[in-house]
């Protein structure tokens, strides 16, 4: 059952392989192996990430695809992190 699951999970990472809106491994405009090495290494980081972002969001409660994922995250224009001031700065209150 397991191996039968993860050809299952394969079969999917091949089919979003292909989706140009995921993560897509042609088309390849690269001569040089270095250059198609680099291209590979990109798509199959590419394909983890999604593969992870699908699996935190299940864990969190959403169902969602990658490319509904992708479309919600499309949305966020702008993200500003705030960070505390460092324990050991002037005025920080303990």
């Amino acid at each position: 059952m397991a191996g039968y699951r993860s050809q299952s999970e394969a079969e999917f990472s091949f089919r979003q392989m292909k989706d140009p809106h995921v993560v897509s491994f042609s088309p390849m405009h690269h001569w040089t192996e270095h250059s198609i090495r680099v291209h590979m290494f990109t798509c199959v980081l590419a394909l983890q990430v999604a593969h992870l972002m699908r699996l935190r969001a299940a864990r969190a409660g959403l169902r969602m695809s990658v490319r509904e994922l992708l479309r919600e995250l499309a949305g966020i224009s702008e993200t500003v992190l705030l960070y505390p001031p460092p324990e050991d700065a002037p005025g920080h209150a303990a």
